[in-house]
């Protein structure tokens, strides 16, 4: 399987060339903070099958925990890296251009998931209604 993935702003770019595990969502507290959602989601890959296309500035956060991520230095976007003494690459799924043979095999450190997760509220395809929920401006 070939997959292309780039960040938001596109001045990182990245082509795997090989087999990838499935999809990981990590509910840790630090991995919500980093993505901003729920989870963060990614695959595995050999390092040796990823490949930058483009490589634009990169910037890493360092927490004393131990905690790390790398992320875009333009955009803000979390890119790939280096696991596992550097024989894997841990690629956020967010970045992947093409999802259709993709799919969630596992949700890890769930005993830290955020107390609205799941939910049960309605799924739109698109921004869906306007907000009814807030109390209106005074």
């Amino acid at each position: 399987m070939v997959l292309a993935g780039r960040c938001l702003c596109g001045v990182n770019a990245i082509v795997v060339d090989g087999p990838i595990s499935g999809i990981s969502l990590c509910h840790c507290s630090m991995c919500r903070r980093a993505s901003g959602a729920g989870s963060l989601g990614h695959v595995l890959a050999l390092a040796e099958d990823v490949r930058w296309t483009e490589k634009g500035p990169h910037r890493h956060v360092q927490l004393a925990s131990g905690y790390g991520r790398p992320f875009c230095g333009e955009c803000g976007s979390p890119l790939p890296e280096t696991v596992h003494n550097g024989a894997y690459c841990r690629i956020p799924v967010g970045l992947l251009e093409d999802h259709a043979d993709l799919h969630v095999t596992e949700h890890i450190f769930v005993g830290s998931a955020a107390c609205w997760m799941p939910d049960q509220a309605p799924r739109y395809d698109g921004d869906g209604p306007a907000r009814t929920d807030l109390p209106p401006k005074q």
